[in-house]
Formats: C-alpha cells, sequence, structure tokens
C-alpha cells in the first residue's frame, strides 16, 4: 500500500482462540484492520460477501473443510487473496495448499516480522492484479451481500442465476431447474400466473408463496418478480425471494423454537455495543493485573490485554506446545456446557498456566464466554528443573523462558475469588442488558410482523417496470 494510505482490512481464520488473540494485538499493533473467524466454511461465506483486502487462513480448522479448500472456493469465486498460516511445514500440510490460488505460506514459528513482510507483499501483489472485471465484480458482490435470494429465470422459467445457497430455505441449487419445482404444489398454478404477466406484460408483480425445506418444514416466502428488457424484449425476469417464515409465526402469536430462538439472540448480540464493556474492562485490568477477554459463540473477540508474553513468545509459537494449548481449549468447550456451582470453569492449561472461563447465556443461548488468564495461585508450585529440560528439548533459551514463566501474574485463591464475583456480577449486567436488546428485537419484528400480516390481503397492484439490461436487479 501506499506510504501514509489507510492499513488494510483482514480477515484472519484461525480455530484456536488463543493464537488468535495473539494475532490480532500484533496485526493492529501494525495499523491493520482485523475480523475473526474460526471454521472454513464461515470463512468462505464471510471472505465472499464483504470486503477483505486479504485472507490470512490457518490451514488445519478442525472440523469441517480445511484452510486449502476454504481458499480454492474463495479464490474459484474471485475472493480476496489468501496467504496460509501453519504450524507445520511437512509434504502433508503444504500440499493442502496446492490448486488453492493461494499467495503464500508462512511457518507460524518464523516470526512477527516475517509474517508482516509476507502480508505487505501479497497486498502489493493483490493491488497489482486489482481492476479486471469491475463492473461484474460489484454486481456479483450487490448480489451476494443481499439477505435475500436472488433468481434470474428465464421464460420457460428455468433458473439461470441464483446468488447464493441457502440450506434449509428456499432450495436454491438447482441451476436449470423449473423454479416452480421449489413450491408447493398448491401454489404453482398462482406462481405461474404471475411470471407470465411478468413475461407477457413487462409488469413487476409480488407474491406469496411456500416451500418445504429439507426437514420437511414449510416455509413461507415473498416473492417480487421483475422484467429485464434487452432489445424491446423480456428476455429474462429476476426474483427476490424473502424468507417471512418467523415473521409469520410472530404475527400469529406463536412462541419460537429453540433453533430460531438462538438465531434471535445471535442476531441481537451482533448489534450489540461492546465499547462500553471493553472501556470497564480495561480499566480493571490496568488496575489488577488481570487479563480478560469476552469471546462470542461467533469468534469475535473483545479483549482487554494483550496475553502474556510466556504464551506469545513460547507457547503458542512453538508446534508441540500449541497442539497442548488446542488440546486445553477444546477440553474447556466440552466443560462450559457443565460448569461448576460457581458458574465458571476455573482450569490448568496443558502448559502449567491458569484460565477461567465464564459463561454468558440469553434465553437459555450461550452467545459468549468471559476468559481470564493466564495467571498463576500462589500455591501453585513450578518445577524449574522440568520448565529448564523443557526449554532445551524445545530449543529454547532456558533463562529466557524461566524468566517469562517469572513474568506470569500471581494471585490467591481469596483475591480471584472476588475478581470472579465481580466478573460473575458483570456478566450478568451483559447477558441483562443482552436479554433487554434481545426482547426489544423480537417485539419489534413481532409489531412488524403484525402489520405485515395485517396488510397481506390487500390487493397487489402490478406496475411496468423497466429494470434495465441482463443482469439488473430488484431494488
Amino acid at each position: 500500500m501506499a506510504e501514509g494510505s489507510p492499513k488494510a482490512r483482514i480477515l484472519l481464520v484461525e480455530d484456536e482462540v488463543m493464537i488468535a488473540l495473539a494475532e490480532i494485538h500484533l496485526l493492529e499493533g501494525d495499523g491493520y484492520k482485523i475480523e475473526h473467524e474460526l471454521k472454513g466454511e464461515a470463512a468462505v461465506q464471510r471472505a465472499l460477501e464483504f470486503r477483505f483486502d486479504l485472507v490470512l487462513m490457518d490451514i488445519n480448522l478442525g472440523k469441517g473443510i480445511d484452510g486449502g479448500e476454504a481458499a480454492k472456493r474463495i479464490r474459484g469465486n474471485r475472493g480476496p487473496p489468501v496467504v496460509f498460516l501453519s504450524s507445520h511445514f511437512e509434504d502433508t500440510a503444504v500440499s493442502k495448499t496446492r490448486d488453492s490460488g493461494g499467495y503464500g505460506y508462512i511457518f507460524k514459528g518464523s516470526g512477527d516480522k516475517i509474517l508482516l513482510a509476507s502480508i505487505r507483499m501479497a497486498l502489493g501483489l493483490a493491488a497489482a492484479l486489482r481492476g479486471l472485471a469491475e463492473s461484474e465484480d460489484r454486481w456479483k458482490s450487490l448480489a451476494s451481500t443481499a439477505p435475500d435470494l436472488i433468481f434470474s429465470i428465464g421464460p420457460d422459467r428455468r433458473i439461470l442465476f441464483v446468488n447464493k445457497i441457502v440450506e434449509g430455505k428456499f432450495q436454491s441449487g438447482n441451476l436449470g431447474a423449473d423454479i416452480l419445482d421449489n413450491v408447493l404444489p398448491e401454489d404453482r398454478d398462482s406462481f405461474a400466473r404471475k411470471i407470465e404477466v411478468v413475461f407477457t406484460q413487462g409488469a413487476t408483480v409480488s407474491h406469496h408463496l411456500r416451500s418445504m425445506d429439507p426437514e420437511g418444514m414449510v416455509r413461507r416466502y415473498d416473492a417480487y418478480l421483475g422484467p429485464v428488457h434487452e432489445g424491446g424484449l423480456v428476455v429474462s425476469a429476476t426474483a427476490v425471494i424473502r424468507d417471512v417464515t418467523v415473521e409469520n409465526r410472530l404475527a400469529m402469536g406463536e412462541p419460537l423454537d429453540e433453533a430460531q430462538n438462538a438465531v434471535e439472540v445471535k442476531a441481537a448480540m451482533s448489534a450489540f455495543d461492546f465499547a462500553p464493556v471493553r472501556g470497564l474492562l480495561s480499566s480493571f485490568c490496568a488496575f489488577n493485573d488481570v487479563q480478560v477477554s469476552i469471546v462470542t459463540i461467533e469468534g469475535e473477540i473483545h479483549t482487554a490485554a494483550p496475553i502474556t508474553r510466556v504464551c506469545r513468545d513460547f507457547h503458542r509459537a512453538n508446534p508441540v506446545t500449541s497442539a497442548l494449548c488446542a488440546e486445553s481449549d477444546h477440553r474447556v468447550e466440552t466443560l462450559l456446557y457443565k460448569p461448576s456451582e460457581k458458574g465458571y470453569v476455573d482450569y490448568r492449561c496443558a502448559n502449567g498456566l491458569r484460565d477461567i472461563a465464564l459463561p454468558l447465556v440469553v434465553e437459555g443461548v450461550r452467545w459468549g464466554t468471559l476468559f481470564i488468564g493466564q495467571f498463576l495461585y500462589d500455591d501453585d508450585e513450578i518445577d524449574e528443573a522440568e520448565l529448564a529440560d523443557r526449554a532445551k528439548r524445545l530449543g529454547w533459551d532456558s533463562e529466557d523462558y524461566l524468566a517469562a514463566i517469572g513474568e506470569v501474574p500471581r494471585f490467591s485463591r481469596a483475591k480471584m475469588a472476588e475478581v470472579m464475583s465481580f466478573f460473575s456480577a458483570l456478566g450478568r449486567i451483559v447477558t441483562s442488558l443482552a436479554y433487554g436488546a434481545f426482547k426489544e428485537r423480537v417485539f419489534l419484528r413481532r409489531m412488524s410482523a403484525t402489520a405485515s400480516e395485517l396488510s397481506v390481503g390487500a390487493p397487489l397492484v402490478d406496475q411496468p417496470q423497466d429494470l434495465g439490461r441482463q443482469g439488473a436487479v430488484l431494488p
């Protein structure tokens, strides 16, 4: 990037939260704007729906697709450039990145300077290649970021284009299929008549229809169809399909099921303003030398302090000890589903440091976790001979490693009980605010849905409207 220009927006794809914290701290410290995803599937969707200058992709992402496959899907859809990160450099790891369209491969143990230099080089290469087919990219970006399904259909009702695949909803993956195949049989004739109006009269129409999802549940949709003209003729139609199943249930006063409840809670939390909470956490950390982070269930990290030097420079920077960190992270996720009577999990990680995890729950839906670490209790014993031997085996400077261990803050158990009393109360306050946001969201949607349902019986007005040339979409 040119000197003095804004730093790039980077999507970090890393399934180990503590490693992500360290990398976010480093990159934000160098001026980059960082967003984070845990899994490959979510990273593909986010990278293609939003504008990023670069994707930093861990190769091994646990369950689901690996980083190589995620990168292939991103680049196959002309998404942002991808640079791979890995704790391994064996052929089996490198082979996962072949034919993926990646811009580089960085070994996590290479050091901060190598990482930052590699990012600058990848951004420079991407800038040199940018600019091709801009108009097409803009249209695809508009379509892919739309919350609704957008179809293009021909006069024979066959699907020519769809903006995205939506699992469990209107079946959107059948290119070449008759769009009526997605509609319940009893709704097909009326929908077919509306489509005919678009092609014969050049009118824009709306229609209510139903479809069956893969789980056998009937879903309701509002459909809007408009003509696309070419040389004075209607050559295709654009259909915008909006899922209004939940709105319909709200209008009828029906309770939301567990899955819909979880969607509403997550949506409410996605709009939650964490800035005041981050300020409070930062002030607390400054006075008490406690490291605190809130991590949402979607992987969004709100941190108040950087991780300790021993974790950043040693444990998380080495493949052997990093694997132990990952093992601890996965173990605590299991424990969080059955926290102790205290309401939180107090555990010692596989590398010997203490962490505490407090689940944050709204309406029975866990939306995040409050983490406190890395520390030691003042009665925790440290075997310096064993630690020195570990440093020797892993190629570390023993004195520096022991010094880093010595920098880890120590607290009495009574002190940490007081700290957790504060954070348990803070967790209840944040959860209470989140609950209020959730209830407000459901109430407003219920009111909006009720008003919408009251107007369902009103006659629909079909008005001719030229949507322009091939590829135009309804506003």
